[in-house]
């Protein structure tokens, strides 16, 4: 890379840096891709201003970015850069989903490179991570200090490996990439609070958020389960599945508890008391706010609900095994979800909502 000679080898803490860096090649491989292709939204004073805006964020100063952003925005309201991270402020913090997410709408019309320029740089980031290999795994995590996290991901990760490996008779053809990432390493990267984790299948990566959580190393093995069974499911059946089988399934085994007889039907009974009083969503309403999350928070939320809601009912009164039943089913004869799963259980994930829903009335 040009100049690299006169630069350090950039940190794995990486921010944002716009107007007047330290690195000349920083800017480039952060900023270049907009000003060649996308057209100028902001001056370079205001990128600069957002670039001090998302050191707040770093520092979790809200108060502190709002302030920055807010002056670019007083002067230059279709500066698309600052519209963006405003929106994840409103949608993160401020509690405004429908705010943030027009605000964001704008920013992407404006520029719709915009996207594009996070996720390259959140892989980039990535990119400084230590490594280390395990049977089933590559494993990433930043630093020595993390070792024994990754250690202790590895250990959940091999419990589902062997336990849906069984279940299902076949066993993913590759090694899981895995990354560990603390909370301000997953914001540095993403520039996006995620609250546990994500598998994306795009890189086939899971990635998986360690510290400061509610709930402790327990939540921690949900996490890296509930992970790890899309990541799974995506190898052995890489093909789109409905919102609520793919989101049901991930929850179900990383909930899962063979040494507890009674745990379906107490998880169940958890979920109706959560949405017990909001409007009860058909499997094409999940489907809907799920993969577009165009509607409200607790929408979303319900639908995450009924999703594993659905799941276990059908476990209890099915049997586990209907899960990999019908997966086999599909990986063999092809069709969809919905064909396989009536051919499988003589019923369609239709009819068996409805009888959850009559049952919960």
């Amino acid at each position: 890379m040009v100049g690299t000679e006169h630069c350090p080898r950039p940190q794995s803490r990486i921010r944002w840096r716009a107007g007047t860096v330290a690195c000349p090649y920083v800017f480039l491989f952060f900023l270049l891709p907009f000003r060649l292709f996308a057209a100028k939204t902001c001056t370079e004073e205001g990128l600069y201003m957002v670039s001090k805006a998302a050191d707040c964020l770093d520092h979790q100063d809200t108060g502190c970015a709002k302030i920055k952003l807010d002056s670019v925005l007083k002067r230059e309201p279709n500066c698309a850069e600052a519209l963006f991270v405003k929106g994840w402020i409103l949608q993160y913090y401020d509690d405004k989903p429908q705010d943030a997410r027009d605000m964001q709408e704008k920013a992407l019309i404006l520029n719709p490179e915009l996207s594009d320029f996070w996720e390259k740089r959140g892989h980039y980031i990535e990119s400084q991570l230590t490594s280390q290999e395990f049977s089933h795994f590559d494993v990433q995590f930043y630093g020595a200090q993390d070792r024994n996290k990754a250690w202790d991901a590895v250990k959940y990760l091999n419990d589902m490996y062997d336990q849906l490996g069984s279940l299902f008779g076949v066993f993913p053809p590759k090694k899981i990439p895995v990354i560990i990432f603390t909370t301000g390493e997953f914001i540095d990267a993403w520039r996006a609070p995620f609250i546990g984790g994500f598998f994306d299948k795009r890189d086939g990566i899971v990635r998986v958020r360690v510290d400061e959580m509610p709930g402790g190393d327990e939540e921690f093995r949900h996490r890296a389960r509930h992970e790890f069974t899309h990541a799974f499911m995506y190898q052995v059946y890489p093909h789109d599945l409905p919102s609520w089988i793919s989101e049901g399934m991930a929850e179900f085994y990383a909930h899962s508890n063979p040494a507890g007889g009674f745990w379906k039907e107490d998880r169940l009974s958890q979920i109706e008391n959560a949405v017990k009083g909001a409007p009860w969503l058909t499997l094409e309403m999940i489907q809907e706010a799920i993969s577009k999350k165009r509607v409200s928070p607790h929408m979303i939320y319900q639908a995450y609900q009924e999703s594993e809601a659905m799941v276990i009912y059908v476990a209890k009164e099915r049997g586990d095994s209907w899960i990999p039943n019908v997966m086999n089913y599909l990986r063999e004869h092809g069709g969809t979800f919905e064909a396989a799963f009536e051919a499988v259980l003589q019923t369609t994930p239709a009819e068996e909502m409805e009888r959850l829903h009559h049952d919960w009335e």
